[in-house]
């Protein structure tokens, strides 16, 4: 059985934004995510979600319960479980995209046992799961044994369970169960040790105990002295029930479960965490930062034994000593594997418990997140997690605005927080003498002004720092900066501000090799590769990469895609790419050559993952290869709902089928896909004859085949999201929005019913705007750019219901839930929306001299009238941005992965 949530409360209305607390069930061993809790039949009293139990204490509570396979051989996997448990709880709560609420977790029996072990995870791996550990506000155990147990109680109270569970004609567990049973005691009694350390840490527990025999076995089996911690402020009640029963309330319980559902409300509502959080707190955190933007840095993992090099170097010894101020700027070549040196160095080389580390990892793939404002955002909201009263000392410089029913996100301004930034790092520092290494990767990918503004907020925080203190040395508290960046002459003019080491060759060689010979081994022995042969293969790649980890990686994962016997890898060793642009002409070419005329399926991939505005999900980008499939075959007519359902593969196979396609040109990370590299969207975004030009010694034959200029990729994209939103299931934008009753939880689930039925929905209603607007020409009447005007038109006309569809998911977005009246619901109010989609005048991706180019001009629109809900309009013949019949290789990729996946 798949683990997964089921949402048990509200019944039918998904409202996360009108909650104030994530209520999460927990089962025991053979437990049922909905029997459990349930007292009898299906048709009675069930607490999570009936109006007279939990409801009536917290209306506002969304409850959800986590099903798994609780078997008895299940109790072995408790890490496997709990990792699935908080990895569903993070994925859920960043899909949101709703500020962060307090957690509550209700657990019985063993299913404690699993929730203790969750808590021990995540607070033991704070860069994966902070999200969650910050948000926990408490802990409710109803029969779960804790320290009273020594492991032969844990023994009789496993043995118990499998017993009473499904096992009535078995007098005694066998010996077989019982050594499996002696296995898993020792385990749960380790989990309940390390649980105990987290005590300390915020978060407030409960334990509820039995009273009652359990009638089968004729004793109670979690009782007042192994049922709780022995801690101080430990909260024991006592429930009327035996050990199933205790977590089940009938019509006539209601008075015994005032108990527990009134220790469910305080827990919501006023510990400490739940105060932490309360609405003010949660809103401004989620304004400055979402949480998943700081798990990006995630995706460099270095390989074990690779990057501890830099640890050694004198430079960087000297920078972490330094008192009480520290800049380090550590420069490589561009692809030398800085981002990986730079989570190295994150994860492991500065952190401490006396440390707070505030990273932002920049990205040139989505240039709006490389802004002085965004690193004073993304590094602030971490201070905050760290120390929570900071919050009430920050001010949004937009306050007034934001309450008004502004967008949350734009309330902070980037000279005043940068104020506030100095004031509230110095504080760290100089009152609570806490150390505060600020480390930000890529920096050059921040332009010169950002630079400068940046780096003027870090000097404003130094000298607060020093004011008052004319000694060097203020506290035990220090303040590190480091930077990690390509060569920047913008930068060279602070050479006096910082200390600076430069990577060389001889630095990431090791890495390299290391990182080489663990990828080929993946490999080399189902192609029985001799190990003298491997050894030299990954000397050979180490040396061509000349210092370059991503020559080396791509390199290694297009050997792997190929499946080269050792004959023809021995002669791959002697003509390999001098370069990373003819490493990729090289896979571009064996693409073009294994696809031939359906090789568009590889260009429309690229396209989108290099022009995206967003973060692309597979199952976004599978929607988006059967839309683009349906319009180049029939290209007169709207897409039909009912088509684009029969392309529609499952996300797995889809995945498969575009690592298969174009697999060492991208980076699948969870569900997300996006180039390798940024080098990779320059080098495809830079006309042939400039790349020439500047290159002639680069052998590039295939460029000019995959070369994609950036306004009619825009266009392209543009009209696919067009198409897309002018569909017939949004020719009715439903029930309007009611701010009466319940009115705006029922609006927020109709738009996320929206999205959940059409999961592209969302970024072609953030981001059609943003790629036609990269067009020559913003004008909606400019036919000379290839736009889809009529169905653009249909878009921004705000009295129809397509208008009204997208611009509905939009504002769940950008500006729910601040709406001053029904008013700002009713009507789209497009001209503010598109105008705060508007793109720069220049692109900031495109590369110099790149709009040479000739775009082909559409089709002529066709004459034919289409019926439409409020509106008749003319449906033009979009441009056939490819060939017609492109798609078979996708098609047929998509089947073998099929047949692989399910052989």
């Amino acid at each position: 059985m798949a683990a997964r949530f089921h949402k048990l409360y509200p019944p039918g209305i998904n409202a996360p934004e009108c909650s104030t607390v994530d209520v999460i069930l927990v089962h025991g061993v053979d437990g049922h995510y909905e029997d459990t809790w349930r007292a009898g039949s299906q048709n009675d009293t069930f607490w999570p979600r009936d109006e007279n139990f939990l409801p009536a204490y917290l209306p506002k509570a969304q409850v959800f319960s986590w099903s798994y396979n609780a078997s008895i051989k299940g109790l072995g996997k408790m890490r496997d479980h709990a990792l699935s448990l908080l990895t569903s709880l993070r994925d859920r709560l960043e899909d949101e995209d709703t500020p962060t609420r307090p957690l509550l977790f209700v657990c019985h029996s063993s299913g404690g046992v699993l929730v203790k072990q969750a808590l021990w995870l995540a607070f033991n791996d704070m860069e994966q799961y902070e999200s969650v550990a910050r948000s926990i506000c408490g802990v409710v155990f109803l029969s779960t044994p804790h320290s009273g147990f020594n492991l032969e109680g844990w023994e009789r109270f496993v043995s118990d369970v499998v017993v009473y569970n499904g096992h009535a004609s078995i007098p005694r567990p066998t010996a077989k169960m019982q050594n499996e049973i002696r296995l898993h005691c020792e385990l749960m009694s380790t989990i309940t040790k390390n649980f105990e350390s987290l005590l300390n840490r915020g978060f407030e527990v409960a334990s509820f105990i039995e009273v009652q025999e359990t009638v089968k076995l004729g004793r109670v089996i979690v009782n007042r002295d192994n049922g709780r911690f022995h801690i101080d402020k430990e909260h024991i009640g006592i429930l009327n029930g035996d050990h199933y029963g205790i977590c089940r309330f009938s019509e006539a319980d209601k008075h015994q479960f005032k108990e527990l559902g009134g220790k469910l409300k305080w827990l919501a509502e006023e510990s400490p965490v739940a105060k932490r959080l309360n609405n003010r707190h949660r809103d401004l955190l989620h304004s400055l930062c979402p949480d998943k933007f700081h798990r990006y840095h995630l995706r460099f993992a270095p390989t074990p034994g690779t990057c501890s090099w830099i640890e050694e170097k004198p430079v960087f010894r000297e920078w972490r000593s330094k008192t009480p101020i520290g800049r380090l700027w550590i420069d490589g070549e561009p692809a030398c594997g800085k981002t990986y040196l730079a989570r190295h160095i994150t994860s492991n080389a500065v952190r401490d418990s006396g440390t707070d580390v505030l990273h932002c990892f920049l990205n040139g793939l989505l240039p709006e997140r490389n802004t002085c404002l965004s690193i004073l955002r993304s590094t602030i909201h971490m201070l905050v997690r760290a120390h929570p009263d900071l919050m009430d000392k920050l001010i949004p410089t937009k306050s007034g605005e934001a309450e008004r029913g502004g967008n949350i996100a734009d309330v902070w301004a980037v000279d005043e927080l940068g104020g506030q930034w100095a004031q509230a790092v110095a504080e760290v520092v100089k009152v609570r003498m806490r150390k505060v290494v600020v480390i930000v990767d890529g920096f050059d990918e921040v332009d010169n002004r950002e630079q400068e503004r940046f780096l003027s907020c870090f000097k404003n925080c130094e000298d607060l720092m020093r004011k008052g203190h004319p000694s060097p040395q203020i506290g035990s508290g220090c303040l590190h900066l480091l930077i990690l960046s390509r060569p920047c002459a913008s930068l060279d003019k602070h050479e006096y501000d910082f200390m600076r080491y430069t990577i060389t060759i001889k630095d990431t060689r090791n890495d390299i090799h290391t990182t080489v010979t663990d990828k080929l081994r993946v490999f080399a022995s189902r192609l029985e590769y001799a190990q003298d042969f491997q050894a030299l293969v990954c000397d050979r790649l180490t040396e061509a990469a000349q210092g370059i980890y991503l020559w080396a990686t791509v390199k290694v994962v297009d050997l792997e895609h190929r499946l080269l016997t050792q004959r023809d890898m021995e002669k791959q060793l002697h003509n390999m790419p001098k370069s990373l642009e003819e490493l990729y002409d090289s896979i571009l070419g064996r693409i073009s050559e294994k696809l031939g005329d359906d090789v568009f399926s590889a260009r429309t991939v690229l396209r989108w993952i290099i022009f995206r505005q967003q973060a692309l999900r597979a199952e976004e980008l599978g929607i988006v290869l059967a839309l683009t499939k349906i319009r180049a075959q029939d290209p007169d007519n709207i897409v039909k709902d009912d088509e684009l359902q029969k392309l529609r593969m499952p996300v797995a196979v889809t995945k498969v089928a575009l690592y298969k396609i174009c697999g060492p040109l991208i980076r699948i990370s969870g569900d997300e896909i996006e180039p390798v590299h940024s080098s990779l969207s320059r080098y495809l975004m830079t006309p042939t004859n400039i790349l020439i030009s500047g290159h002639p010694e680069w052998p590039v034959p295939h460029h000019k085949e995959f070369y994609m200029p950036a306004e009619e990729s825009h266009v392209i994209l543009g009209n696919i999201c067009v198409a897309y939103l002018t569909m017939d299931y949004f020719a009715d934008s439903g029930v309007p929005f009611d701010p009466r009753g319940s009115g705006s939880a029922r609006w927020e689930h109709k738009v996320r019913t929206r999205m959940e039925e059409c999961p592209f929905a969302r970024y072609a209603a953030l981001c059609w705007s943003k790629h036609l607007g990269y067009a020559s020409s913003p004008s909606p009447v400019n036919h000379s750019s290839g736009i889809d005007i009529c169905s653009r038109e249909i878009l921004e006309d705000e009295n129809t219901h397509y208008a009204i569809c997208w611009t509905e998911v939009w504002r769940l977005f950008k500006r729910w839930p601040r709406f001053s009246s029904s008013e700002d619901m009713s009507r789209p109010k497009l001209e503010d929306i598109l105008s705060s989609s508007r793109v720069p005048a220049h692109h900031p991706v495109t590369p110099t001299n790149s709009r040479d180019h000739v775009i082909g001009a559409p089709s002529a629109p066709s004459a034919e009238k289409t019926s439409r809900t409020n509106a008749s309009v003319h449906h033009p013949t979009p441009p056939l941005d490819e060939p017609t019949g492109c798609f078979k290789a996708f098609v047929a990729a998509l089947k073998r992965c099929c047949c692989c996946c399910f052989r």
